[in-house]
């Protein structure tokens, strides 16, 4: 009735409406400019990204511009697809920034005529924050299911709620039920399944769902690096593990350092036996080759790596191990013997040289200090506790001397 009488007085004076459509423009301006001024101050990664911040307000303009459409053709405010927005921020970022989202969403319907009144903002508050919370447990797309169930569940619990507060009958509460269902099925399988995989490519972000995707074991990839390099597939396994606690330890991404050790080596793959994990006892084919060659061959793999990354379309986040694992560290072993066995030739050190970069994150910098602590420790003739220790710390003193560290955030509390 409310709103009812507020559409008449607006179509009886044409000045009620041009009064009402400049306070409307306020009203979104404002919310959008304080939803704004949220990301400059506590997600400046976001506002400061051109994707994220077109992201972030792309999906809620789509969001009003269905509500809209609903508003016109009087279908039911159910449909308003506020879990979508919900969905891909949720899972592109954080469910908080979700929850946020879809909160300043249910503000700005709260404060269009056509849904006046408390059911549509409470139904889509509800229903949203069910979507940005519960994407946060969903670990393959394949359980989208349950996501569905969720947002529906939150249009349920919505309806039940107004039809105890008298807003609801009992047949409102079914079409909550019904749409609610329709609704969480159309977002979940546009947001998840079609949008979210298309947006990794625009803002570069690496879900969770595609990370653990990556880590099956079964992948063309990784089940070719078992049969070609079953060496140094068994190392990469060992690192993962070794990465994946130490990030656990600090707090860094302990997935997708796992992910990232999985291939990192999988240029080895181009020649498998020129690696001291796939060769049989005695036998060493760098043992045939001048020691500028066999560096050459060495510094291939990572070369190779990223060709092989490449094809294979895996996500810049993945890619950056391969290049970095090594940072720009000599090949020492072969500089010194191309100093011994070739004494009158003018070296360059950086043809004994890893291309780099050196490592940009928590998660590349731990897996470098890991491949050299499993490959070290493997080495040792009598592996105590008290050997292993001492390695782990030749080993991290080694990458900080050789300043491999200087361009990763660990600090000294978390190297400890």
């Amino acid at each position: 009735a409310y709103r009812e009488a507020l559409l008449e007085r607006s179509a009886a004076s044409g000045e009620g409406r041009l009064v009402q459509g400049l306070g409307g423009f306020a009203y979104a301006g404002l919310l959008l400019g304080l939803f704004g001024g949220v990301l400059f101050l506590y997600r400046r990664e976001v506002y400061e990204s051109a994707s994220g911040f077109l992201v972030v307000f792309g999906s809620m303009l789509l969001v009003l511009g269905a509500a809209a459409v609903i508003a016109r053709t009087e279908a039911s405010a159910l449909l308003i697809p506020v879990a979508f927005a919900a969905l891909i921020t949720g899972v592109l970022y954080d469910g908080l920034l979700g929850v946020l989202t879809t909160l300043f969403l249910t503000a700005l319907l709260a404060g269009q005529p056509p849904f006046v009144g408390i059911t549509a903002p409470f139904t889509a508050a509800v229903a949203g924050t069910a979507a940005a919370v519960g994407v946060q447990w969903i670990e393959r797309r394949a359980q989208s299911w349950m996501l569905i169930a969720a947002v529906a569940g939150g249009y349920v619990l919505a309806g039940g709620t107004l039809t105890l507060l008298r807003y609801f009958s009992l047949g409102d509460l079914a079409a909550a039920a019904g749409w609610g269902s329709v609704n969480a099925t159309l977002s979940t399988v546009l947001a998840v399944g079609a949008v979210v995989p298309a947006l990794e490519n625009l803002t570069g972000i690496t879900t969770d769902q595609t990370l653990l995707e990556l880590s099956d074991l079964n992948r063309p990839l990784l089940r070719r690096l078992s049969r070609e390099a079953p060496g140094t597939y068994a190392h990469s396994v060992n690192v993962a593990n070794l990465s994946e606690a130490a990030c656990q330890a600090i707090g860094a991404n302990a997935l997708l350092a796992r992910v990232g050790v999985y291939y990192h080596d999988i240029g080895k793959m181009a020649r498998p036996h020129y690696f001291i994990e796939n060769q049989p006892k005695g036998r060493n084919p760098h043992d045939r080759l001048r020691p500028s060659r066999s560096a050459e061959v060495i510094r291939e793999h990572v070369r190779e790596g990223l060709r092989m990354a490449e094809e294979a379309g895996l996500p810049e986040a993945v890619k950056c191990f391969i290049s970095e694992h090594h940072g720009t560290r000599k090949i020492g072993y072969f500089l010194e013997k191309a100093k011994r066995e070739e004494p009158d030739l003018d070296l360059d050190p950086g043809d004994f040289a890893y291309p780099g970069p050196k490592p940009q994150h928590k998660e590349t910098a731990v897996v470098m200090l890991a491949d050299g602590i499993e490959s070290a420790c493997r080495a040792l003739q009598d592996p105590s506790p008290e050997r292993i220790r001492e390695v782990i710390r030749q080993i991290i003193r080694e990458r900080i001397e050789e300043r491999q560290l200087d361009q990763c955030p660990l600090t000294l509390r978390d190297l400890n």
